[in-house]
Order: structure tokens, then sequence, then C-alpha cells
């Protein structure tokens, strides 16, 4: 092979590896919470959370970062990093499920925030029920989210069966790309048809926390799995 050829072929393969890598983009954070303690994966805990491992055969998510029912107070499970200043993509997933209840027990309810250093950016809230309001957003000022958040335009059924069930815990993803278009969405929604709500929003454009919510709930409320990818 000549060498003009060789290198062109180099070419088209090094381009190729180097497009799907930004497709997949940079993590920034990549959180398996059987990994070790909060303090060793860099997460700072206020409140009664603990790394909780329920007994269960089927669909065990194993080790995960859990707010017991019944706390004396709601509680935050916060991760800093470096700055993310308007990137091309953002990508931010988590798995949440719920420790037993029934399937469709609405009163139970997830959340977590994506904020810049200020503590103003987004929450994304979860509710096990099917409704309008069973998938909801809004907008974080000084870390308060809003009393009243927005819901999905139509029904989403975001029901599943306890983790001492068998149900698992539910695949959540945020998006962002360019022009501060925003999707949150899962596949396991809508019996696993998959469900999103869209928005746009450009209030905020620099990311540098995530914070998990627990809240006073009946319910454990369990997290795992927190991956942050972006394309600068």
């Amino acid at each position: 092979m000549k060498i003009s050829a060789f290198l062109g072929v180099m070419t088209v393969v090094m381009t190729t590896a180097f497009s799907g890598l930004v497709c997949q983009g940079i993590s920034i954070v990549n959180t398996s919470f059987a990994r070790g303690t909060f303090t060793k994966l860099g997460w700072r805990p206020a409140g009664n959370w603990d790394i909780f491992q329920y007994k269960v055969t089927k669909n065990n998510p194993g080790w995960v970062a859990r707010y017991p029912a019944n706390p004396p107070a709601d509680g935050t499970l916060t991760y800093k990093f470096k700055a993310v200043k308007n990137p091309k993509n953002l990508n931010l997933s988590v798995d949440v499920g719920w420790g037993w209840g029934a399937a469709n027990m609405g009163s139970d309810s997830v959340g977590f925030q994506l904020l810049d250093s200020q503590g103003n950016g987004y929450v994304f809230v979860v509710c096990r029920t099917i409704a309008g309001w069973a998938v909801q957003w809004g907008k974080v000022v000084n870390f308060v989210s809003p009393a009243t958040l927005n819901w999905a335009p139509k029904p989403i059924d975001a029901t599943i069966p306890s983790i001492l069930d068998g149900g698992g815990m539910e695949h959540l993803e945020v998006t962002r790309t360019a022009g501060e278009h925003w999707v949150f969405s899962s596949k396991d929604w809508n019996k696993g048809a998959g469900g999103k709500v869209a928005f746009t929003d450009t209030t905020t454009t620099s990311f540098s926390r995530i914070i998990l919510l627990g809240t006073t709930n009946v319910d454990d409320q369990d997290y795992n799995n927190v991956v942050l990818k972006v394309v600068k």
C-alpha cells in the first residue's frame, strides 16, 4: 500500500474513533454506590442517608444510596465538580426506586437538582403514579425548588413495583442540547414504551453540582448509577 493511501485510511479510522468519543462525551460524574462510602465517592450527605442493600433475588439493584422512610427531616446528597459552562451537549442519568409500597403509590416521589455554584438551576421529580404530575421539572433559585413545578403535558405512567417486590429501579435521563433544549425522559415509563417531557430554558447555563433529594416520606427513596457526561 502506498504511504498516501495508508495515511488516508488512518485518517478515516482516527476521525471515526474521535467522532465516537465526542458523541459519547466526557464523564464528569460516574458513581455506583457499590464502590465505597459517600466520602470516598465524593458525595456529601446531609440528613439520614446511608448506603444500603435490599435482600431480594429479582432485579436486585445492589448497594444504593438510601434516604430511609420516616426521617426526622428532609436531606440532600451533594456532588460538586468543576463548573461546566454552556456545554454543547449534556446528559445526566440516574437510577431511582422505592423500597416498598404499591406500584402506583402517588405519594412516593424522588427528585434531584442540577445546579450552578450559586445554587441556581433545575429540579427533576418523578412520582409513582399515572398522571401528568407523575413527571415534573422546575427552576431552582438559591438551592430552593419552587413550590409548584411544571407537569408533563399528558399523563405518563411512572409506576413501578417496589424493590422488595422485584421492581428494581427506573433509569432516568436528562439531556440538554444546543439552544438550551431540555428533555427529561425514561425508557421505563409507560410500561416500557418510554416517555419524555421537553422544554426550552436559558436561565442557567453553567453547572457544578448534582443534589439528590431525600424527603420526609413513608417509603425508602433509593438512588444509584449517577452519570453526568458532557460535550464541551
